[in-house]
């Protein structure tokens, strides 16, 4: 039976995942600037991290550390599994892409895209090694199992060998790989070694999976793919008895190792990203563009039962093959019987009567609901059938007139009577103020709105995670940039301007140290205030900082009197 199991795990593009060494927990980094250690046996010791101010691209975990990359252009270093930051290992002008340990732990190598692969001793982080005669983008690294070799692929397809033995890093000659990987900027490449530690995959640039030997770096043999699509990830199973891989259609293949047999096709509903072994039960995690982590349990043992009597490859999909009774994908659809079923759960019967009523043939989906008070003003038109619901007949459901709470104003419940049924009675208290009446003689024009308080264009309030730590808002956003604040604590905070187009203008930070809460920016340069604050004898402050400047000084603030205090 095959069982996968999806959640959504990030609020955007999960970028990298990897288990912990006890099978225990699955980190996964993403587009939202997120890390997340997820507990797999206890929910409730699952963590978020949001220690990086960009998107987080990469991730690699050792025993009780991890690293990771993101395009703020760091490289952090965290303690498993309490998620502990222990400092930043390196920075970067531009993006961070890969990062990996050595087999002995003690060194870190970052990929960034300055054309830049950094080595650090993660002991003394003063020590480092730099790759610098890189002629175009890293999409992965990889140490050799001795830790003496480092293996890059870059943008062009071309893979390199660099002999780091030596203070002074040195290029293999290996002209004999170029041309066998994906020319393609975009399509995704990693380096997965085979448990024997003298031979490791790569996405290959004909649907396949080439595999090199450590011996003279030499090509052995390839894992066909009949699916004429290109691989983007691949991952050996702990023990190596299994290959499996993604492709561009949002495929999962799997391989047998000992006759290179293509075993099964799996087709999920998103395109993947990456995929990884648990390392003590084999089930295999992976993780696809719209922030989804799946996992699909025993797949290892799935795949010792099938014999060679099975036509392979066997097609898990969702469409219907033979195989398909067996797949449990844990992802709710919008069709009729699994909103039937989403009722029954919660017991709501009112709620699955409405959808019945709605679906009915014989009410020709015509139905029109008014209260009975109003029944004598509306004529019943082109034999439409009515039904006459009276307010009162749901005054039963207790415990529910405040289970719609508009604490913030957006008028939820303002929005007339298009609700299901069962909400009907939620709704009811604010009727007086509704848009949209039966009655046209009792239709008041507009309703109440209440005027809004000022506020800063181009502001957002400060929000924060579920996990409690991130503290982001916006001062300000245009076309031209934007400012934020970060809080890392209660009495540190950081100002952030970026410029849409980094070409022309370099983005700055600096310590706020005045708790500047408003900000506009424009060509000439950037303008902060912040109120006034008696009780730490604050005074209310203009600061304005220019893009450039050819003097020595010419950023100015100006502090109003104590009386005087800027709003908005």
């Amino acid at each position: 039976m095959v069982q996968i199991n999806t959640e959504y795990a990030h609020e955007r593009c999960i970028n990298d995942l990897c288990y912990s060494s006890n099978g225990k927990s699955i980190i996964t980094v993403g587009d939202d600037h997120k890390i997340k250690i997820k507990s797999l046996k206890n929910e409730d010791n699952s963590k978020v991290l949001t220690n990086h101010t960009n998107k987080v691209t990469a991730i690699e975990l050792f025993g009780r550390v991890f690293v990771t990359g993101s395009e703020d252009g760091t490289a952090m270093l965290f303690e498993y599994p309490n998620g502990k930051c222990l400092g930043i290992l390196t920075r970067f002008s531009l993006p961070v892409r890969c990062v990996c340990f050595s087999p002995d732990r003690k060194r870190v190598a970052v990929a960034s895209d300055e054309l830049k692969i950094r080595i650090i001793n993660i002991i003394e982080i003063s020590n480092v090694m730099t790759i610098e005669n890189i002629d175009n983008k890293i999409k992965s690294i990889r140490f050799d199992p001795s830790g003496n070799f480092l293996i890059s692929i870059n943008v062009n397809g071309i893979i390199n060998i660099w002999d780091i033995s030596n203070s002074e890093p040195k290029l293999i000659d290996n002209k004999m790989t170029n041309g066998l990987i994906s020319e393609k900027n975009q399509e995704k490449c990693n380096i997965s070694w085979h448990i024997n530690k003298k031979h490791f995959a790569i996405p290959g640039n004909n649907y396949d999976i080439l595999v090199f030997s450590v011996e003279n770096w030499s090509f052995l043999y390839k894992f066909e793919n009949n699916t004429h699509e290109q691989i983007t990830s691949v991952a050996w199973s702990i023990k190596g008895f299994y290959i499996a891989a993604t492709d561009r259609s949002s495929n999962i293949l799997i391989w047998r190792t000992q006759d290179r047999k293509l075993l099964v096709k799996y087709h999920h509903s998103f395109p993947l990203i990456k995929l990884a072994w648990d390392p003590k039960d084999n089930d295999l995690a992976f993780i696809d563009e719209e922030g989804n982590l799946s996992i699909w349990s025993g797949c290892k043992q799935y795949l010792d039962t099938l014999n060679n009597n099975s036509s392979f490859p066997i097609n898990i999909d969702e469409g219907g093959e033979k195989d398909n009774e067996n797949v449990s994908e844990n992802i709710i659809k919008d069709d009729k019987n699994s909103m039937k079923d989403l009722y029954n759960l919660f017991g709501d019967t009112e709620a699955e009567e409405d959808l019945t009523i709605k679906e009915s043939p014989t009410l020709n989906n015509d139905v029109k609901m008014t209260d009975i008070k109003d029944t004598s003003n509306i004529e019943n038109n082109n034999d439409e059938e009515e039904i006459e619901i009276s307010e009162d007949s749901y005054e039963s459901d207790e415990g529910v007139d405040d289970f719609v709470e508009d604490d913030d104003g957006a008028g939820y419940s303002e929005r007339g009577y298009d609700a299901p049924i069962s909400m009907r009675n939620i709704r009811s208290k604010h009727r007086r103020k509704a848009v949209r009446f039966e009655n046209k003689e009792s239709q008041p024009v507009y309703s109440v709105i209440e005027s809004q308080e000022a506020f800063q264009p181009g502001s957002t309030p400060l929000l924060t995670s579920s996990g409690g730590t991130s503290n982001k808002k916006y001062l300000a956003f245009n076309m031209l940039g934007s400012i934020y604040s970060i809080r890392h604590d209660d009495e540190l905070f950081t100002l952030h301007v970026e410029y849409h187009d980094r070409s022309v203008l370099r983005p700055y930070s600096f310590s706020n140290n005045r708790n500047y809460s408003m900000a506009s920016l424009c060509e000439h340069g950037a303008v902060f205030a912040c109120e006034g604050n008696k009780e730490n004898d604050l005074k209310s402050t203009l600061y304005f900082k220019p893009v450039e400047t050819w003097a020595t000084k010419s950023d100015w603030y100006l502090e109003l009197d104590d009386d005087e205090n800027l709003l908005h």
